[in-house]
């Protein structure tokens, strides 16, 4: 694409962000005004709406069969990498974004003797639905393990790295397995910190109706959606790459963990990176494959 257009779709984008932003702020002020309930809930949905996918433009796909799956009764793409082989490997993409994304992956991958799998998670990319969850998510990762895998590596970014490691934290004799986080999504409590300090949502009843519907989906509290807990059940070597300077997932959850000392998990720090630049990164992609 023309560098003109880049800065042209991400001028847009940005003004629609900023627009959104603003309306929804305004739209959960009013709502907070007849039932504190109904904004919690509207915040909720919001949280998990993909909203940046109105921008979403198809990119081609190198040497895959494409694959198309349902999932609770959603039309799910993906794509298959590689011969039938004994080692096979799950690419698992973040929150607004898709899997085509890191088909720079899959094909070191297939060069290393891999058979890979990737899919558009529901709500991205071109699969179907309106919004995604964590506990959609690792249901979702689990799904694809079972009528596709088993998988021996796991390549995530962001909140797919949550995902998969809710996912693996159940996953019985897990210790083959190897994962690869990147900018993972580790702690959700401070994601929603996050969120409500975007949406200055800061009524503490809109914000118990809102952590209301994580207990409604998944009978779990917040804390229980964290790779701090997730870790000690995590068994296979883990491979965990962070950028110092990241705004979206911070680096601070990745340095404590790194504290607690397990033996399987190996940490990288980069610089100046960010969220998204750290897997198109040359010394990132080599580290990933001697890893794998």
């Amino acid at each position: 694409m023309h560098s003109a257009t880049v800065k042209l779709l991400s001028s847009c984008y940005m003004k629609v962000q900023k627009f959104l932003i603003s309306y929804f702020r305004v739209k959960i002020r009013l709502l907070s005004l007849f039932s504190k309930q109904k904004a919690g809930n509207a915040a909720f949905e919001i949280f998990c709406t993909p909203y940046s996918r109105f921008f979403y433009k198809a990119i081609e796909v190198s040497n895959a069969q494409t694959l198309n799956y349902h999932f609770e009764g959603l039309a799910i793409s993906g794509y298959r990498w590689g011969e039938k082989s004994s080692k096979k490997a799950l690419i698992v993409h973040g929150f607004r974004s898709d899997a085509r994304k890191f088909q720079h992956f899959a094909l070191q991958l297939v060069a290393k003797g891999y058979e890979v799998y990737a899919f558009d998670a529901p709500a991205h990319g071109t699969s179907t639905g309106k919004t995604l969850n964590a506990i959609t998510y690792k249901n979702f990762v689990s799904h694809i393990d079972k009528d596709f895998g088993p998988f021996d590596a796991y390549i995530t970014h962001s909140f797919g790295g949550l995902a998969t490691s809710l996912h693996l934290a159940e996953v019985p004799s897990n210790h083959y397995i190897k994962t690869v986080l990147i900018a993972p999504a580790a702690n959700s409590q401070i994601l929603i910190e996050q969120f409500f300090d975007e949406m200055k949502i800061f009524d503490k009843k809109v914000q118990e109706y809102f952590y209301d519907n994580i207990k409604r989906l998944s009978g779990k509290n917040i804390s229980w959606f964290s790779l701090a807990r997730c870790a000690p059940h995590m068994h296979g070597p883990v491979l965990w790459i962070h950028d110092l300077s990241d705004r979206i997932t911070p680096v601070s959850d990745a340095q404590l963990l790194q504290q607690k000392g397990y033996p399987n998990f190996r940490f990288i720090f980069t610089n100046n990176l960010g969220h998204r630049r750290i897997y198109h990164d040359e010394n990132v992609i080599a580290e990933v494959m001697n890893f794998l």
